[in-house]
This record gives structure tokens, sequence and C-alpha cells, in this order.
């Protein structure tokens, strides 16, 4: 992935419409997807993940990002996921910020996870976490039919929000099509 739990990603990611496929990741750490972690200042936007394979026995997994803050714009993927770990998400497994925003994204791909909390665009959000989510669409399918836990937390959009409790969560003009859940 690019960045780290120790090296988060700072700067711009513009894929400028480009199309990024046959990304094949089988990883045992923390925090996987084509980006580890970024941070409040980083912005991912103009990009298309197609075909490809992200698979953890970790926590924090997504296809775009593991754990992620700052800004998405215009990012679709259709990734299949396969996580061990919690918070799993189509395009981020965990946001963890105070003013994260999510405009024009679409996740159409399959998660499977054996953990808990799940979801289709973002897995799980930590304490005190501000996450925006407009004009977002998910399409793919959320199965934790296989999970280990006896509170799986799977959802659409967002697997679970508020994890601690406290944060805010606004979600505009965004939609959840077809038959998506299998528990």
């Amino acid at each position: 992935p690019i960045g780290s739990s120790s090296k988060y990603f700072t700067g711009t990611f513009d894929g400028q419409g480009h199309t990024i496929s046959g990304i094949y990741m089988n990883s045992t750490s923390q925090y996987s997807g084509l980006f580890a972690v970024n941070s409040s200042t980083a912005v991912i936007k103009n990009l298309y993940l197609k075909n490809s394979y992200f698979k953890s026995t970790k926590p924090d997994m997504g296809s775009i990002v593991g754990m992620g803050d700052g800004e998405f714009h215009t990012i679709y993927s259709d990734a299949i996921i396969e996580c061990g770990g919690a918070r799993s998400g189509g395009l981020i497994g965990v946001v963890n910020g105070k003013d994260t925003k999510m405009t024009n994204c679409w996740f159409a791909g399959t998660i499977t996870n054996k953990s808990s909390v799940t979801g289709g665009l973002v897995g799980d959000t930590f304490d005190g976490t501000k996450l925006t989510i407009q004009s977002c669409f998910f399409s793919g399918v959320v199965d934790v039919n296989s999970c280990t836990s006896s509170t799986p937390y799977a959802g659409g959009l967002i697997g679970q929000g508020g994890h601690g409790n406290s944060g805010v969560m606004v979600i505009k003009d965004s939609f959840v099509a077809g038959s998506t859940l299998k528990l």
C-alpha cells in the first residue's frame, strides 16, 4: 500500500480519470488497501479501480484506504475484498477524521468479512469523527454470512457509525441499490 501506520499519505492523488486494474494484495498487516493510512490533508480523486483483489487477516481494510481521513472525490471500485478482521468497507475500512468528505463515490464490488463491522462504502467511523457522504452509491455485495461475531454490524453505506458513541455523519443524495446484504 501507499503510506503506512507510521507514515500517513498526506498529499493529493489525482487519478485524472484513469483506471488502475489488476491489483492483487494479500496482506497480514492492519490498514490495507491501495493506501494504508491517509491524513486530514490527503485528497484522493478521479480514480477508477477495477478487477482487483484485496485480502487481509487484520482489521481496517478498504479497496482505496485502510484508515482514511481527508477528501475522496469521484472514485469507483469494483474490487473483491476478503477481510478476516473488523472494520472493512468497499472504499474505506475505517474513518478517523474530524472532517472527512466523500463525494461522487461508488462501490460495485464484493466485501466478505469473517469478523465484524462491514459497510458498502465505509466499514466504521471512530469516536469524534465527522463524515459527510454526498452523491455516493453502493451496488455491490456485503457478505457477513460466515462472520464469527455474534454482532456483525453490516450496512449498505456504513457498517457502524460512531464507534465509541460520538461523532457526526451527514448523508445526502446517496443510496444503496439492489439486494446487497448477505447475513
